[in-house]
């Protein structure tokens, strides 16, 4: 999807999403990064001195999800992730690149700004 003021980013486990982590071990991932904080058990968001995001956890077979406020999952194959356009991508890829690097995910941007869909940012298989 592309947005004039966000950009949108998925970390998954893998192109068909049949690996899980556990739960806790991604958010631990996610609180030690120093620039999140938990908003709710499967959403974090930005510290004040980081540029805006929000990340949501979350668990699909096909890449659709829905993540509500109260959910509550043991294990997520899926980080979605919304970025702010008015500020420099790359300060959010080296972020998420970090992330999934510790989860040996792939980054993916959903759409760029010439309506390439699924664009690989960063995979553990291989030199993007």
């Amino acid at each position: 999807m592309w947005s004039n003021l966000y950009v949108y980013y998925n970390l998954r486990s893998d192109e068909r999403y049949q690996q899980f982590q556990p739960v806790e071990e991604i958010v631990q991932i996610l609180k030690g990064t120093g620039v999140l904080e938990a908003q709710s058990s499967m959403i974090f968001g930005n510290v004040s001195n980081f540029p805006w995001l929000n990340i949501g956890i979350a668990q699909t077979t096909d890449g659709n999800y829905s993540i509500a406020q109260d959910a509550n999952y043991d294990s997520g194959n899926l980080l979605t992730v919304v970025t702010s356009r008015q500020h420099d991508q790359q300060i959010y890829k080296d972020l998420l690149i970090g992330i999934a690097r510790k989860l040996q995910w792939e980054v993916i941007l959903e759409e760029d700004d010439h309506e390439n869909e699924d664009v690989i940012i960063f995979s553990p298989n291989e030199s993007v």
